[in-house]
Parts: structure tokens; sequence; C-alpha cells
């Protein structure tokens, strides 16, 4: 009896081991999104002048307009981690919110999958699964762990009584502060509440709580009134709709889909079907596939109605003195594969051959490649006199690099610039009298976007190229600006 404690206490330390390693593979990557730089310098101003500002600061095209930001407080870690440990720390930063995720997950499972090696395994499916979204600093990690947290409170307290599940509510009011999907809380309660009919008071106390923010009533509807801009979720990537089949075909779609017949099947064999685990998995199943920003939502989800199908079950996960070694080289695996080539996200046409594409691979500090650095330097040459006209995707580092020196044409804030102007934005791209209508409405001084879309066949703002009043003024291998024809760079201010 007490070999098998040791062993089982042993395997238990290999698996939480192991969970560090697959963290690390999936949350520690050069930091750089075209939200985070924005939302760093958002953080700033909280820091600096102790209140989030309620209408826009950083673009002259939306400037003054009313500004709901509902992930201000993750705003604000972001800025104090870059402020005291650098970009640096934000990979760094990322991690720890990649280990409460994946620790959060694995005590859950195991309490449902009866097994720390069952745990770990559907852990780890689920941190392959939601690679693409999981490897991003955004607010929305936020929104994963507290989701994470209200799924396995919520599926282990069966019984009638509230009780413990009291502590959502403080949750609740976190999670309203730290992203914008705190709404989904009080849903998962409402389906959990149809066994159990004294959660419907829990789901009113949370509700009531998320009036706890710097919008109050805003922070509730903001959700719904960004999911109403059909054209600029149209062109986001990550509200597309996930695809099984080439020509994109996305592995976590398929992931999902794999859990779920495993999970139907074990269910069949068992007899036993957990109602409010099996309609969660399916609604954000369903989610997930329309717009693929839910997809890890839908994994987490799958992982715990798996969980309870497997914890019943007579089907063995192998030698129990074999388990914690297995989980340590499946985890030392993973972090090698994201170490020399990256998490592979699903498969692209490339011509007439499908490719993988593969995530970020593991690292620290800034993702320089993905944004104009040098490019930021030159547009400080400039001066603040000149209206400028940017890439959207770069809106959010040239926030944090110029402002309030320089402020944007556009950034990723879509809800704050609406769909008509979006559109507008859109349609000046591939349209030279729409571009040139845009510079004299805006009065524009100077355009930069990435090199790499204007070379490309058929890219944005090809015209430029041709057109003789606008000359290239900086050129690197993401970026190139350009100024009005004939200035050069000497005889700029």
């Amino acid at each position: 009896m007490e070999s098998s404690e040791n062993n089982s206490g042993w395997n238990l330390l290999l698996c939480l081991a192991s969970l560090i390693l697959v963290a690390a593979a999936i949350f520690l990557h050069p930091v750089g999104t075209s939200d985070l730089f924005w939302q760093i310098k958002t953080g700033e101003l909280i820091w600096l002048e102790g209140f989030h500002p309620k209408v826009d600061v950083f673009s002259f095209t939306a400037s003054g307009t009313a500004w709901i930001d509902p992930g201000w407080f993750s705003e604000f870690l972001f800025y104090y981690g870059d402020r005291s440990f650098g970009m640096m720390g934000l990979s760094f930063l990322s991690l720890f919110i990649g280990i409460a995720i994946c620790l959060c997950l694995f005590v859950g499972l195991r309490r449902f999958s009866r097994s720390d090696f069952r745990a770990f395994l559907l852990m780890l499916f689920v941190m392959l699964i939601g690679a693409p979204r999981f490897s991003l600093l955004r607010p929305e990690l936020f929104g994963f762990l507290f989701f994470s947290v209200f799924v396995a409170l919520l599926s282990t307290h069966e019984s009638d009584k509230v009780g413990k599940l009291w502590i959502l509510v403080p949750l609740q009011i976190l999670w309203t502060n730290m992203h914008a999907s705190a709404i989904v809380g009080i849903a998962l309660i409402l389906i959990f509440s149809i066994t159990r009919r004294k959660l419907l008071m829990l789901a009113a106390s949370c509700l009531i709580s998320m009036l706890i923010n710097p919008y109050t009533y805003r922070a509730i509807t903001y959700p719904f009134e960004h999911m109403g801009q059909s054209y600029s979720l149209s062109i986001t990537s990550d509200w597309v709709s996930s695809s099984l089949f080439l020509p994109s075909i996305d592995i976590a779609a398929w992931g999902c889909v794999i859990l779920l017949v495993i999970s139907a099947l074990m269910m069949i064999k068992n007899r036993k079907f957990p109602l409010s685990n099996v309609i969660v998995s399916l609604i954000f199943f369903v989610f997930g596939m329309r717009m693929s920003r839910f997809m890890p939502l839908a994994a987490i989800s799958i992982s715990f109605l798996l969980a309870r199908a497997w914890g019943v079950s007579r089907v063995l996960d192998g030698p129990r003195e074999r388990r914690g070694a297995l989980a340590v080289l499946l985890a030392a695996a993973v972090l090698l594969l994201s170490l020399f080539v990256g998490i592979p996200y699903g498969f692209r046409m490339v011509g007439e051959k499908p490719s993988v594409v593969y995530g970020e691979r593991v690292g620290l500090g800034l993702n320089a490649r993905a944004f104009p650095v040098a490019a930021a330097d030159f547009i400080e040459k400039l001066g603040p006199r000149y209206n400028m006209f940017n890439d959207m995707a770069y809106g959010g580092y040239l926030i944090y690099r110029l402002w309030p020196t320089h402020k944007v044409f556009i950034d990723t804030r879509t809800p704050l610039y609406g769909d008509e102007f979006i559109r507008e934005y859109s349609n000046a791209l591939f349209d030279a009298l729409a571009f040139e209508n845009l510079v004299i409405k805006y009065e524009i001084g100077y355009i930069i976007y990435d090199a790499r879309e204007i070379r490309a066949p058929g890219g944005p703002l090809k015209f430029l190229l041709n057109d003789p009043r606008w000359a290239p003024a900086f050129q690197s291998e993401n970026a190139i600006a350009f100024i009005p024809s004939p200035s050069k760079i000497s005889e700029l201010p």
C-alpha cells in the first residue's frame, strides 16, 4: 500500500512537471499582436492618470469618440509587466497565465477522469487544439482562465446547493474588468441551472456584479454590439469560420470533432449523459465552427465532457508506474517541436499543394519581424504636423512607439471605428480614386504599410508604386513609407 501511494505521488509530481513543459511550449513566445501595443499604452494612461480614458485619444480619425474597453485591468497588468521587465517580462507573464490555465484544467479534469495521466492527456490535447489562440498574449487569455474555472467548478459541485459556488461572484467581477467575454460566465451558470434551479439566484447575482466596472451596463452590452458589426468581423481572421477541409484545414476544428466523437461513444457505452456538460460542449462547438476564436472554449468544454465519460469507463491508460514518465516524454516532445519548428495550426494550399502552418517557436521578448520597428524611427523624423495613413495591423505598434506626438489613422479597435469607417478604409486600399478622396478628406501627409502586402500579387495600395505623386521614402523587409513627391528624406523637417 505504501509503495502504491508513493508511486501515485511520484506520478502526480511528474505530471505537474510535464504540465509546466507544455505551458512553456504553448505560451512562452516572443510577444507582439496588433492589439497588445495599444493595450500597453492604455495601461500606461491608467497608471499615470488613475483612470481609463472614456473616449479615444490614440487616433485623429476617431478622436473624442466614446470608447468601451472591457479589458482595462488586463492592460494595466501588461503595462506594469513591460514597465518592470520589458518585453521579455511579458513573455514570462504569458507563461504564468498559461501555467494557471493548464493547472486549472488539470485539477478539474483529474477529479472526473480519476487519473493524473488521463487529466494530463486531456489537458495536453486542449493546449494543442487551442494553441493558435493560447499563444497570443491578449486579455483573452484571462477569459480562457476564468472560463476554465467556471466550467470546472460548475461541473464539480452537482448538488442542488449553491454553497461554495458563491466564489464565482467575485470571479465574475474580475472577469468583467479583464475581458469582454465575461457574459459567457452568466451563460455557463444558466446552462448548468437546467438541472439545478438554485443556480438561477447565483446567475442573477453574477449578472448584477458585472455592473461593477468603469462602464456599468455597457460592459454587458458591448460584446453584442461588437458581434453586430458584420463587416468588421468578416475581415478579421479570428472571427471567420473554422474549416475542416481544404483549401484551409484547421487542426483545432478536427481536434474538437475527435473529442466529441470519443465522448459520444463513451457516453453511449456507459449510458451516462451529463446534460449540462453536453449542452455546453455542443453550444461552444457550434460557435467555434462559426467563429474560430471560440474554438479553445469548445475544446475546454468538451474535455470536461470526455473526462466525465472516461472516469466511469474501464478503459485503462497503461501501467501505473509508467504513466508519469510517459507524460514527461510527451511534454518534452511537444516542447522540442515548439522550439525547433512550432506547433502545427493547420494546412493551407500553396499553389496546388497543401502546406503545414506552424505557430511561433518558443522564445522571449518582442516579435520584431512582425512590426515596423525601423519605420517607426523614420516617422519620428517627419514631425507631428503630418497626418498618417497606416496599416490597420500596424496601428497598435505605432501608438506604442509614437503616441502622443503622432496619432494613427486606424488600429484594431474595430468597435470604436465602426463598420462604415472600416469599409471606407478597406475600399481605399484597392481603389485609387477612393484612396485619393481619403487623402483629401483626412489631409494625409504620409503613408506607412506592410511592404510584404503591397508587393504581393493583387496586394493593397499597389497603385502607389506607380503614382508619381507619392515617393517611397523608407523601405524595409516589413514596411514601406510614402511621402508626397518630390520631397526627399533630406528635405524633411
